[in-house]
């Protein structure tokens, strides 16, 4: 079964993260000249960028950062790139999307869009071999709720994201699924 559900959502995240990427690569300020900040650089942080405090997220390059608790374990990141809205996910499926990474760990936060196909998710994954990673979970997202109704997860009130839901451990390899694990997302966008 782990194979099936990272397969599935493996091109999903895959096509998400590919198309955020774009998106986001296009959006920056045209006269910042500090360079552009790639979703794996957990070096120095680009302070430039406009607050827009009270107003939704948007679409941002890198900086913000995240925490995501499952059980007794945390991780931190410390680059997060938000895009919200269909436009700005490229996607009609998803109408928010949270990339974070950290030297060791990457995080996708995806709200559905109202009337899509998939429900919220948050998958997250140890970035030792991206084929198999040795640290993996999902929370629902469509292969927990096929044939149900997604209870959505994902709050994003202006720039902050907040998620709670129970996650799946996807490195278990006997063919069973994993006892679900509580776990939260708490983060801030550019």
């Amino acid at each position: 079964m782990r194979r099936t559900i990272r397969g599935r959502f493996g091109r999903t995240t895959l096509v998400g993260v590919v198309a955020l990427t774009f998106v986001l690569a296009g959006c920056g300020d045209d006269s910042d000249t500090s360079g552009s900040a790639d979703a794996t650089d957990t070096g120095s942080q680009d302070t430039t960028a406009s607050d827009d405090a009270g107003g939704s997220s948007g679409s941002s390059t890198g900086s913000g950062s995240a925490t995501l608790t499952i059980g007794d374990e945390t991780w931190t990141f410390d680059n997060v790139m938000c895009a919200e809205g269909t436009d700005e996910t490229q996607s009609e499926d998803w109408d928010f999307s949270l990339l974070a990474t950290s030297d060791e760990m990457r995080m996708n936060v995806d709200r559905g869009a109202e009337g899509g196909p998939y429900g919220d998710t948050v998958h997250v994954a140890s970035t030792d071999d991206l084929a198999d990673p040795s640290i993996e979970w999902e929370a629902p997202g469509s292969a927990v709720t096929v044939g149900g109704e997604a209870e959505p997860f994902v709050e994003v009130d202006g720039k902050d994201v907040t998620a709670e839901a129970d996650f799946q451990d996807l490195t278990v390899d006997d063919g069973t699924v994993s006892e679900s694990v509580p776990g939260s997302v708490e983060a801030t966008c550019p």
